[in-house]
């Protein structure tokens, strides 16, 4: 059934890792002796793992790593925002595995495959936020914002993750990581081949930075290795004051240029659509040069009251992007749209640390 085929596709990392429940380990390999292109794709992903290189088109080296550990460790956390997501569903996969015995095939496998769905669409934004985007390193050192850590501490009751981001540049009003998800930072014991859970995330602001404190689960008393990709991030330009009336019942043509922390963007018209205000913009400069920046707008009432959502943003990468604001019921009348800021959005940062007694 095609359920069966949605599951076992999202669990072949896992699988291929030797980390999925006896359950479903068995219907994994029963799918496999009937199905030829979750065959292919399991073969591929081993030929991947094998490989010595890890290239683009034009052969250069992804990942710059000094040894067949380093390569390892690139390749293994590429593969686990998959293996994240295969976590997430693998207790109800224990019990769907029951109910497949049982006769309740249907329900449960379009349930699955609905939060499958769900799901992957952040994966597939992830992957091509790092695919569109010069190196992270290369958009971190441009960016003004530095990553330190103050604290790693994993023990086998509870570990600890603690760095703060820090700038100078006054151009710089804030970073946040929760922007366009949840909070998604991947820990993972090396040693073990096995995820490190999250338990607890608070974020605290201060002058010129932001300090993030993670609370994990505790690792095994082997441990020795621990790879960690941090959450995406966008961080937050101020531009130059810029304002334009809006015609609140219909289109208003801009085809104005602006440029924030040295990128252009065209921003072309913005129209009121039943309960909202759509703004069309592009941004002018090569993604593959500068990185991906978003624009965030807000909307001013009669009374001078500025009405936005940061630090939520609207997602794109297409040339010609979209960006909407609701306009909220408490509005007194609507006036004029404001440029607040300019995000870059930096994918995360990957780390390797080794874990001493």
């Amino acid at each position: 059934m095609q359920g069966h085929h949605v599951l076992v596709n999202e669990l072949l990392p896992n699988y291929m890792d030797g980390v999925v429940k006896a359950e479903a380990k068995e219907i994994i390999e029963r799918h496999l002796t009937e199905c030829a292109e979750c065959r292919q794709r399991l073969k591929e992903m081993l030929d991947e793992l094998a490989d010595p290189t890890d290239a683009d088109q034009s052969g250069n080296t992804r990942h710059e790593a000094e040894n067949e550990d380093d390569l390892r460790f690139a390749r293994r956390m590429k593969r686990v925002v998959r293996n994240t997501l295969a976590s997430v569903v693998a207790g109800v996969l224990f019990f769907s595995a029951v109910s497949w015995t049982l006769g309740k095939i249907l329900t449960e496998e379009e349930y699955l495959e609905e939060e499958l769905e769900k799901k992957q669409e952040l994966i597939q934004i992830d992957n091509s936020l790092i695919s569109l985007s010069p190196p992270q390193l290369e958009i971190l050192k441009r960016s003004g914002v530095t990553i330190e850590f103050i604290e790693r501490t994993f023990n086998q009751n509870e570990s600890k993750l603690v760095y703060r981001y820090h700038w100078d540049d006054p151009d710089i009003d804030y970073v946040q990581e929760d922007i366009y998800w949840p909070n998604h930072l991947i820990a993972m014991d090396l040693t073990n081949n096995e995820l490190i859970m999250r338990k607890e995330n608070v974020s605290s602001v201060g002058h010129h930075e932001d300090l993030v404190t993670w609370k994990l689960d505790g690792v095994r008393e082997n441990t020795k290795t621990i790879g960690l990709e941090l959450p995406n991030f966008a961080i937050f330009y101020k531009p130059r004051e810029w304002e334009v009336a809006l015609n609140n019942s219909g289109k208003t043509q801009i085809d104005q240029i602006v440029e924030v922390n040295r990128v252009r963007f065209r921003i072309e018209k913005a129209e009121v659509k039943d309960s909202q205000v759509v703004v069309y913009y592009q941004q002018l400069d090569d993604v593959h040069d500068v990185g991906l920046y978003e624009l965030s707008f807000s909307l001013v009432d009669e009374q001078g009251t500025d009405w936005n959502k940061e630090p939520n943003i609207d997602f794109q990468i297409k040339e010609s992007r979209t960006t909407s604001l609701p306009i909220y019921k408490d509005m007194k009348g609507l006036v004029a749209l404001r440029l607040e800021h300019a995000a870059l959005i930096v994918p995360g940062m990957r780390y390797k640390f080794d874990v001493h007694p």
